[in-house]
């Protein structure tokens, strides 16, 4: 009990320093100052942005703007479809049924072909990010990090999407502060959720400069819509989180978690919130209203402006990366067994036996794993694909077997090993290498936040956005 209740006091701890750090960063300028500054952000007309200044439609606009409807391809959008043929309640969501460049083979069950005829011109891209943790908020906004996606990444077919446990604990308390969803199903407030929380939660998002939506369109698909300074939309997500009773059933124990079997020294969090990335954030809603979706890491920034949708449809492909990288067999152990184990369940997948040049799963071209060292698989931290793929059924089938694969959990799988075995499991070697921009310095990710933060906060002071942040 004694060590609980130390712990505890640790968290509390932990939470108020960075409290103090939010609300003490600065010039010392009260908030209405700092607020003034952000309303001086460059921009205001025109007819398009210039990288890195703020958009010409202002942030007002950025609350009003219509997303695309729920397509009918995941599982939830067909219930939706469905409901809506009976004749939805006005002011229900519209669906649609997929498009005819949506191929997404319904009849055809766990098998089928993806031949897309075409992409959208301007396709609608949902940027995708889970924080489990304050400390993975205060390094995105206090590296300048945040500030360079909203210059360089995001616009107004671009939307920012964070999502954040429904789970309240030490370490997820400040993210419900900050984004106003501390009310408990049953009312009242969360014991954890502390008067000091609230100010430093309101002195991050003054940092952020987020500008919360009211009435009409304020909330999509159960998220919040927030206008961001350069006139974009983010939207913050609650969403659950489940965690295998290998982990002790909650977040807050999978993070003090960690396994014999594991390859490194991560805890069981990193696990599931990796692994979150897959089945159950490709069979989410409101995921289904964009074309694409792009995965970033927290500790990602832009130096230059990039559009990876554009290039995915312009190539036509079903996903992008932006390296290779090599996964030690520790780090994969049991997936050759769960790649044979689905293929026997679905014979219509074993044409795809062969892997692609960028997918070696065991070391060599066969799905044997005796003698292997390393594995191929794609850098995590920067990722995407098409929604249409990514979506369908037969996708889908493969990555709840994944996902739910015992020895996943047992050792340690993320979701890198994932997207490749996904892409052979169901013959889809559609891949665009845009590993240039990493190596012409377009991006930079990974780096410690001290060495991080002059390159980054650089890169966000140009915009004239964190200039009042020093």
């Amino acid at each position: 009990m004694l060590r609980s209740r130390e712990r505890k006091a640790k968290g509390f701890a932990s939470i108020r320093n960075v409290s103090k750090q939010v609300i003490h960063q600065g010039d010392g300028s009260s908030p209405t100052a700092k607020a003034s500054v952000i309303r001086k952000l460059p921009g205001g007309h025109g007819d398009a942005p210039v990288d890195g200044q703020a958009a010409p439609h202002g942030r007002r606009a950025a609350c009003s703007i219509r997303f695309p409807p729920i397509r009918a391809f995941s599982k939830e959008g067909a219930a939706a479809a469905k409901e809506a043929a009976k004749g939805a309640a006005k002011g229900a969501a519209k669906v649609t049924a997929p498009s005819p460049n949506d191929v997404m083979m319904r009849k055809a069950g766990s098998c089928g072909v993806w031949v897309p005829k075409a992409y959208p011109k301007a396709p609608w891209s949902a940027v995708v990010l889970l924080l489990t943790s304050w400390h993975q908020l205060n390094h995105l906004v206090t590296s300048g990090n945040f500030a360079t996606w909203d210059a360089h990444l995001l616009d107004t077919h671009t939307t920012l999407l964070l999502f954040y446990p429904r789970e309240v604990n030490a370490n997820s308390a400040l993210l419900h502060a900050a984004f106003g969803e501390e009310a408990l199903e049953g009312g009242g407030r969360h014991p954890l959720l502390r008067p000091f929380l609230y100010r430093g939660a309101e002195k991050l998002r003054e940092q952020m400069g987020l500008q919360a939506c009211r009435g009409e369109g304020s909330v999509v698909n159960y998220c919040n819509r927030w206008s961001t300074p350069f006139g974009n939309v983010l939207l913050t997500c609650l969403t659950p989180i489940k965690v295998p009773t290998l982990y002790g059933g909650s977040l807050i124990n999978a993070s003090k978690t960690h396994l014999p079997s594991f390859c490194n020294d991560k805890t069981g969090e990193y696990v599931v919130a990796s692994k979150w990335y897959t089945a159950p954030m490709l069979s989410l809603d409101v995921i289904s209203r964009f074309d694409m979706w792009i995965k970033l890491d927290y500790d990602v920034c832009f130096h230059k402006r990039v559009r990876p949708a554009q290039a995915l449809a312009a190539q036509r492909r079903f996903f992008f990366h932006t390296a290779l990288a090599e996964e030690s067999a520790a780090c994969t152990a049991t997936s050759a067994e769960q790649f044979s184990s689905y293929l026997d369940g679905h014979p219509c997948n074993r044409s795809s036996a062969l892997a692609a040049e960028w997918h070696r799963p065991h070391g060599n071209s066969s799905l044997s794993s005796k003698g292997a060292k390393r594995t191929k698989c794609f850098y995590g931290n920067f990722i995407g694909g098409w929604t249409g793929y990514w979506q369908s059924r037969r996708l889908l089938n493969f990555a709840k077997n994944w996902h739910n694969w015992p020895g996943g959990w047992v050792h340690r799988w993320t979701d890198q090993n994932f997207w490749p075995s996904a892409m052979q499991a169901t013959a889809a070697h559609s891949v665009l290498d845009l590993s240039r921009w990493r190596r012409e310095g377009l991006f930079q990710h990974g780096l410690r936040l001290g060495k991080m933060a002059a390159a980054c906060k650089a890169s966000a002071n140009a915009t004239g956005f964190l200039g009042w942040m020093q």
